[in-house]
């Protein structure tokens, strides 16, 4: 496209949507993600989730220390983030709300973790199933937005 707009002078219907194309196909062509973040917490969220599911049968302690593997799971994470951080070039806003709200489900947990193992606390399942589902919450709630 041109740069020798006015930027003082509104943009005709063809300048629009020109700048709209060209603008798309930047991010288009600029936007990385493999999705390999969604497989790994999902696949160890989800194998956790079982193993504690047939503990409920067979009583064995050590099982009971499975959850662990979301703590291994960071080291991964780490690597998937830095190796998708170099390729990406383009960087959505949402992309900046979602980061932010993974890092406070993260400290959330944590901290929530903490509390529960040194106050007795009752429902503590319950309380995390409802931090599970917040950061399910931004991304549901914009698609069914739409554009």
């Amino acid at each position: 496209m041109e740069n020798n707009l006015d930027p003082d002078s509104p943009l005709t219907g063809e300048q629009s949507l020109q700048l709209i194309t060209t603008m798309i196909n930047k991010a288009k062509n600029d936007f990385f993600d493999t999705g390999l973040s969604a497989l790994l917490w999902g696949s160890v969220n989800s194998f956790c989730a079982l193993v504690t599911f047939v503990n409920y049968w067979l009583k064995w302690r050590v099982l009971d220390y499975v959850w662990f593997l979301t703590v291994a799971a960071v080291v991964p994470q780490i690597v998937i983030g830095i190796r998708e951080g170099r390729e990406r070039r383009y960087k959505s806003h949402e992309a900046d709300l979602m980061n932010g709200i993974w890092i406070t489900f993260a400290i959330s947990i944590f901290l929530f973790s903490y509390v529960a193992s040194v106050y007795p606390f009752s429902h503590e399942t319950s309380v995390y199933l409802i931090f599970y589902g917040i950061p399910t919450l931004p991304p549901a709630s914009g698609a069914a937005s739409g554009p």
